[in-house]
Parts: structure tokens; sequence; C-alpha cells
């Protein structure tokens, strides 16, 4: 038997919103999700991940190890929608290097700080953080 159900987007939108933010205020905190460096390692995550700063990787809220499908090469251009605080976008720009080109896209301002300052901590020059 199926249920109709209404959902108020807007509402949703905020609330998702309220979370990723945070995610990245309160990293410390527990949320209905995993988090956090050791989140990505039990993920798999690369070697580049201990290159990653802390304040970047402490609010990682990945779902999955896109690097388990391979390596980025050297010059490669990268979209990294819903990048967070940035830990998947600054491993990317460790893969591609100076030649290759990183752009994350999240819609939270507080995240996009977070990933913001977290390339400057890394020199990341080929990384772009977006709102969207």
């Amino acid at each position: 038997m199926a249920a109709e159900v209404e959902i108020d987007v807007e509402v949703l939108k905020s609330e998702i919103k309220k979370t990723y933010a945070s995610v990245s205020d309160e990293p410390e905190k527990d949320f209905i999700f995993p988090t956090g460096r050791a989140w990505a390692e039990d993920l798999g995550y690369p070697e580049e991940l201990a290159n990653v700063p802390e304040a970047a990787a402490e609010s990682f809220a990945g779902v999955a190890n896109p690097w388990a499908m391979g390596r980025l090469t050297p010059g490669e251009r990268v979209l990294d929608l819903g990048s967070g605080a940035g830990t998947d976008s600054l491993i990317a720009a460790q893969m591609v290097g100076e030649q290759g080109h990183v752009t994350g896209i999240d819609m939270t301002q507080e995240m996009l700080a977070k990933a913001r300052a977290a390339a400057a901590e890394m020199g990341a020059h080929e990384r772009r953080v977006r709102r969207g």
C-alpha cells in the first residue's frame, strides 16, 4: 500500500543546509551519519588524504569513496558537486597537479568558507570553490 506524502521542498532544503552548516561549525558533534578523517580512512581514501588540512577533513561527510574507481591523472579538469569542506577536491588537486583544475560546488556557505581556507592552507591554487 502506497501513501501520499507532501514534502515542502523549501523546508527540506533549509534543514539540509542547517545540518551541513553544523557539520562545518561543530565537527566534533555526533550526527546521524559518519563524518571526519577517520570515516574517510574507513572508506579507503588514498594516501593524499594525509595532506588535507584537519579543518577540511574534520568536516568530511562523504557517502562513498569515489577514488575506488581510480586515480586522476595530471592535467585533468575536475568538477566536485557537493564538495562540502573540500576533502575530495583537495585530494583531486594533488592528483591533477598545477596543470589541472578542480572546481568544488556546494550550497552551504559555512562549508565553502572552510573549503577556501583549507585550499589556501594547502596552496592549492588550481582549486576553485563556488556556491551552487
